[in-house]
């Protein structure tokens, strides 16, 4: 029985939205065999633990195991079930680069039911969601009843109901993991209730804070269920490296693991995560005592992509670099800029410039209007304000829209016009609802978080907060946008020192589009998020070019003309280049 197809079948019969709060994602073969791979392949080399006669007799969990893939695939190894095991994988498919098939060679000394006897008592998969783990036992009946007397071999409570975190009862977790691998679920911060969050908070403090993800729980899970030496393997979603909340795990992980190895995953939908965001393979050892720096020099970092010439797999050397603020992995070229840069660096970004983040109305229907709106026809003007979002700032300069903002702040309750007070009415029950509104910090018909009005109403550079590529414009109209939108102004001591149009020649130019990418929060699909806690650590230099730069940046302003803005920026990129 081939239990990935079966279990394809069970998650697409799974609600979305039951999938989305509980974290359900569906890993395929490749992953799984390819992390296995990984797994064993370390377990061997470490010989704290593995001696070749014991491995079968390794204590092996599959923690949230879902449909059970891990399960069934690291009892199939020990079956010799993969034929094909021996043979060269495809150059296309994620593999090991060494056969550690001879490993398993000697259970075929073994009978079929000597070796389940011996995976009864050590391979265990856990799972919280009841309709997965009754999945996942009746595939184990149905695939394995041919080949043991389920009479002498009572496989009951192998596949165990309960929550990884906490679960914790009988026998099985009396003594420690040899090896822990799986997927844990993807639950981000809003999806996680107030009460379970408490739990979360009360029992996992050191990796658990406001805005963590759930399986950031999963790592110091892991330190706790694993013997010293212990092997884990996780694919999770990669924004820990760089996310503000998970500076903790970062910390609490230096300090009680050895990364083994990374295997970075960037493109989701080729690696079919099924998350929507860029995962990676992590494989870490448990330790006794704090690790010194010098402990993560030796990982093997892998950067896994899709060409966009032939769609195959590329696979890249990479780099880690690790500070208090953030994880990069860098490929050679990332890694070569990175480090010029930092040879060159004048100023950090968050040295020139303060960030602000745009307006949030609370209900954009209530607020939000076509220019011609009849809606807004005889309001003051005001009050109504050229309106932008995200999708309408390019590289340099600002798209029109016909979008008004109603900045509803600067109303008085008696002089609303008619019409527009008609309009409010409809969205009162929403508007009152809003929490400030209820805390009597807002009126009703104010906008949620309107900001100070003067920083919409000078020059700045604005950039959408999550983007395919660098944007940042100049404003010089006094343009108001929304919350997916930030804008950073020069700080006033530094106001002589260095200009707009200099920041946005380096920010738009080819080595920073290289540079920032490298280290801000890669999200899949292309999309990396452009928040200021990452933002502000680029490197900004000012040499000789700084003049040359700051010309072409003005020139490309001054012009409409798309092919001029080209060659221009061409100039741009060659003096960067040059002085790297």
């Amino acid at each position: 029985m081939d239990h990935y197809k079966s279990g394809q079948k069970f998650w697409d019969s799974l609600s979305k939205k039951k999938c989305k709060a509980e974290g359900i994602y569906y890993t395929s073969s490749d992953i799984v065999n390819f992390m296995i791979d990984i797994t064993f392949d370390t377990i061997i080399r470490n010989k704290k633990i593995y001696k070749e006669k014991d491995l079968i007799y390794l204590k092996i969990l599959d923690i949230a195991s879902g449909s059970g893939f891990f399960y069934f695939e690291v009892i199939d190894r020990f079956l010799n079930f993969r034929k094909n095991w021996l043979e060269e994988l495809d150059d296309n498919r994620l593999k090991v680069n060494k056969s550690i098939n001879e490993y398993f060679s000697y259970g075929r000394e073994l009978s079929i039911e000597d070796i389940l006897i011996n995976i009864k008592d050590n391979v265990f998969a856990i799972e919280k969601d009841r309709e997965s783990v009754d999945f996942s036992r009746d595939i184990f009946s149905k695939k394995y009843e041919e080949l043991v007397n389920f009479s002498k071999v009572d496989f009951s409570h192998n596949i165990i109901e309960g929550d990884a975190l906490f679960y914790r009862e009988g026998n099985i977790f009396e003594s420690r993991f040899d090896l822990l691998i799986g997927n844990p679920p993807y639950v981000g911060s809003k999806e996680i209730s107030n009460d379970y969050s408490k739990l979360l908070r009360e029992n996992y403090a050191d990796v658990y804070k406001d805005k963590s993800d759930l399986y950031y729980c999963f790592f110091k899970a892991a330190v706790d269920l694993l013997k010293i030496g212990g092997i884990c393997t996780y694919i999770v979603p990669r924004y820990f490296f760089e996310a503000e909340s998970g500076k903790y795990l970062r910390k609490y992980l230096r300090n009680h693991i050895k990364i083994i190895s990374i295997v970075d995953l960037r493109d989701p939908d080729a690696f079919s995560s099924n998350v929507g965001t860029s995962s990676c393979i992590i494989t870490f050892e448990k330790v006794s005592d704090s690790l010194e720096d010098n402990a993560f020099s030796d990982i093997l970092i892998e950067i896994l992509s899709i060409s966009s010439v032939d769609g195959r797999i590329k696979r890249e050397r990479g780099f880690l670099m690790m500070s208090e603020d953030n994880w990069c992995i860098l490929n050679e070229r990332e890694m070569e800029i990175s480090t010029k840069l930092s040879q060159k660096e004048h100023y950090k970004l968050g040295d020139i410039v303060d960030f602000h983040q745009g307006i949030i109305t609370g209900c954009d229907s209530a607020f939000i209007f076509e220019s011609s709106s009849e809606v807004i026809k005889n309001l003051d003007v005001d009050v109504k304000k050229s309106w932008i979002k995200s999708k309408h700032i390019k590289k340099y300069g600002v798209e029109n829209s016909e979008l008004v903002l109603v900045y509803s702040n600067d109303l008085q309750a008696d002089e609303i016009d008619e019409k527009y007070l008609k309009k409010l009415e409809i969205f009162k029950e929403r508007l009152l609802n809003r929490r400030e509104v209820r805390l009597g910090a807002r009126r009703w018909f104010d906008l949620q978080w309107g900001r100070n009005k003067e920083l919409f109403c000078k020059s700045k550079i604005i950039f959408p907060f999550k983007s395919r590529d660098n944007r940042f414009a100049l404003d010089n109209d006094n343009i108001y946008f929304s919350a997916d939108v930030y804008s950073m102004t020069i700080k006033k001591e530094l106001e002589g020192e260095i200009s707009y149009e200099y920041i946005l020649g380096l920010l738009n130019s080819e080595v920073y589009e290289i540079y920032l990418r490298s280290f801000l929060k890669k999200m899949g699909k292309g999309i990396v998020e452009y928040y200021p806690y990452s933002l502000n650590r680029a490197c900004i230099f000012i040499d000789e070019n700084y003049g040359d730069i700051e010309k072409l940046s003005k020139k490309i302003l001054s012009t409409s003309d798309e092919n001029e803005k080209k060659h221009l920026q061409e100039r741009i990129d060659a003096l960067i280049f040059s002085c790297l």
